[in-house]
């Protein structure tokens, strides 16, 4: 069985999977050999996770300031840059905002499920979610084989709803917490970008591909023939 090479690094690509993570990846592996024995190639588009959080954390910077600097020049600065609303400098209310960002998280990988089983051919049954521990990273892996557009749309979904919209109601409304947790939220979702970004730059010159979500990295695998 033909081998597909992943360009992360190796204290990803070998790192202990869990029990679940082996049976998805017995099933993927199912699903390439099938492929395979159609005609289909393999090529590798998965990113590295630790590559992906340095960028969400250089993007923070950069997307915080400019948010601000947009923000005040609308004439919200009431209140700016305290978060009235969030008087974090409150032991309870800071661990409620910070139990509000865990929820978010989690409701970012929910959405890809969602998004990725309206469109699976298996539905919900195709979805899986998981937490590498090592990486402090929950994820979402559809285990159907999708089309380019079904893909980039699952992929893109939980930064659309919950980064860019309410940055834009934030923007609109004059909302300071609304805009820190859209901020929050953009950022999450830089491995997302990265993912569709280096997807969308690879040419689909083949009449037939289908994109399979790789089972313990980030990103997917194209299969062309």
């Amino acid at each position: 069985m033909k081998k597909v090479n992943t360009g992360v690094g190796s204290a990803e690509s070998r790192r202990a999977l869990t029990p679940n993570e082996e049976r998805r990846k017995a099933d993927f592996d199912r699903i390439r050999e099938a492929l395979e024995s159609e005609g289909y190639t393999a090529k590798d588009l998965t990113i590295s996770l630790i590559f992906a959080n340095v960028v969400a954390v250089a993007a923070l910077i950069p997307l915080m300031i400019g948010s601000i600097a947009l923000f005040v020049s609308l004439g919200y600065t009431e209140g700016w840059p305290q978060i009235y609303v969030f008087d974090l400098g409150s032991l309870g209310t800071g661990f409620a905002f910070l139990l509000l960002i865990l929820f978010t998280l989690f409701l970012h990988e929910g959405i890809h499920g969602l998004t990725w089983a309206l469109v699976a051919p298996n539905g919900m049954k195709s979805i899986r979610f998981g937490f590498m521990i090592q990486f402090l990273t929950p994820y979402c892996t559809c285990v159907d084989p999708l089309t380019r557009w079904q893909y980039v749309a699952g992929g893109l979904m939980p930064g659309l709803l919950l980064g860019l919209v309410p940055w834009i109601v934030a923007m609109g409304v004059g909302s300071a917490p609304l805009l820190v947790i859209s901020i929050i939220m953009l950022v999450a979702a830089a491995g997302d970008v990265l993912i569709v970004l280096k997807l969308l730059s690879y040419p689909a010159g083949k009449k037939e591909t289908v994109y399979v979500d790789h089972p313990t990295l980030g990103g997917l695998v194209v299969f062309e023939r």
